[in-house]
C-alpha cells in the first residue's frame, strides 16, 4: 500500500470531510453519541469550512494520499491562549488504514513542520475514554499534562503536550 503524505490543498476538502465523518462515527459516535456527532460534522467539517482552515496563514495541515483516496488527515495552529504552543486540532484516518505507521508518519509530516516554524511544542486534546487515540499520542511522545471536562464534546478530554525537536 502507497501513500504519500503531502500538504493538504484547499482542493481537498471535500475528501477530507468524508474522512472526518467515517472517523467521528467510528470512535467518537460511540462515546458522546450520534446527535453530538453530527453536530461537530456540521459545524467544523463541511467542505468550505475545512478550504478556509487550510488556507490560514499560521495553520498546517498535511494529508495521507493513497492515490483514489485520501487515507487522513492532520491539522492544527497557534494556540490560542498560549502564542508559543502549537495546537494540534485534528487527525484522523479510515479505519482500512488503522494499525500501518500511516498515523504516525502523518504526525511526523506535521511536527517537523511545526518545528520549522519556530515552535518548540505542541499540544492536543483528546477524549479520556478514545482509548485508541490515548495509546497513538503516547506511542509517539506525548506526555499528559491535565485532564479537565469539555464542555463542547460535553466528556472528559485529556490535554497533551509534546516537546519538539529543532525548535
Amino acid at each position: 500500500m502507497s501513500v504519500e503524505i503531502r500538504e493538504a490543498t484547499p482542493a481537498d476538502a471535500s475528501e477530507i470531510a468524508a474522512v472526518a465523518e467515517e472517523a467521528w462515527h467510528e470512535v467518537h459516535a460511540p462515546i458522546i453519541g450520534k446527535q453530538r456527532t453530527e453536530a461537530f460534522l456540521t459545524r467544523y467539517y463541511d467542505t468550505e469550512s475545512l478550504r478556509e482552515v487550510i488556507d490560514s496563514d499560521g495553520w498546517s495541515a498535511h494529508v495521507a494520499d493513497a492515490g483514489d483516496e485520501l487515507a487522513g488527515f492532520v491539522s492544527g495552529g497557534p494556540d490560542d491562549e498560549r502564542p508559543d504552543l502549537f495546537y494540534l486540532n485534528r487527525i484522523y484516518l479510515r479505519r482500512a488504514y488503522w494499525g500501518n505507521g500511516i498515523g504516525s508518519r502523518l504526525l511526523g509530516a506535521f511536527e517537523r513542520d511545526v518545528a520549522t516554524r519556530g515552535y518548540g511544542e505542541m499540544s492536543l486534546r483528546v477524549m479520556v475514554e478514545n482509548d485508541r487515540a490515548v495509546q497513538f499520542y503516547k506511542r509517539n511522545g506525548f506526555e499528559r499534562h491535565e485532564k479537565l471536562y469539555d464542555e463542547e464534546v460535553g466528556t472528559d478530554s485529556y490535554v497533551y503536550v509534546k516537546e519538539l525537536d529543532g525548535a
